[in-house]
């Protein structure tokens, strides 16, 4: 048997109010799940404006460098304490995707927090091990310009919806 006349009628007021709230709706639901699973969730920034531009150029100098470093350095290869070569490993593939990704219209806020994330805890191992030299150096300034970049980037109010 079909709907009755008071179910349909309760469909299609359902239906309109969807309709007439929707954008209010989706925010709400965008608001929730940043709520529920914080940096996992894909929020991109638009990185076009100027400001931006030059902090993205200065991060990507200092990511460069600090992949130069890495893969050059040989104190870094022989020091399994400061960096396994597992670690070095998703560094390295870390740092190429942030210098891709840095090439965009937009980045992901989150993916660049968690980056900035592995660097601080690598940097960290270097303080307590007193590390001193060009490996540090380039960690600490990449951290330094990628965390700045983070800050910005979560304060920023131009979110592309591109996804």
């Amino acid at each position: 048997m079909g709907d009755t006349e008071e179910e349909i009628r309760q469909e299609e007021f359902i239906d309109k109010i969807k309709e007439e709230y929707k954008d209010e709706l989706v925010e709400e639901i965008r608001d929730e799940i940043l709520d529920e699973y914080g940096e996992e969730y894909q929020v991109w920034i638009d990185v076009r404006p100027n400001k931006i531009q030059k902090q993205i150029a200065a991060v990507a100098t200092s990511l460069k460098y600090l992949l130069t470093a890495i893969q050059k350095d040989n104190y870094v290869s022989v020091r399994q304490d400061i960096l396994s070569d597992l670690e070095k490993q998703q560094l390295i593939a870390l740092l190429e995707a942030a210098l891709a990704e840095l090439k965009g219209v937009a980045v992901d806020r989150g993916r660049i927090g968690h980056i900035n994330g592995f660097l601080n805890r690598i940097f960290r191992r270097t303080v307590e091990k007193e590390i001193e030299g060009g490996f540090r150096d380039a960690l600490g300034a990449a951290r330094k310009k990628l965390g700045d970049l983070y800050v910005d980037l979560n304060s920023s109010i131009d979110q592309l919806d591109i996804f």
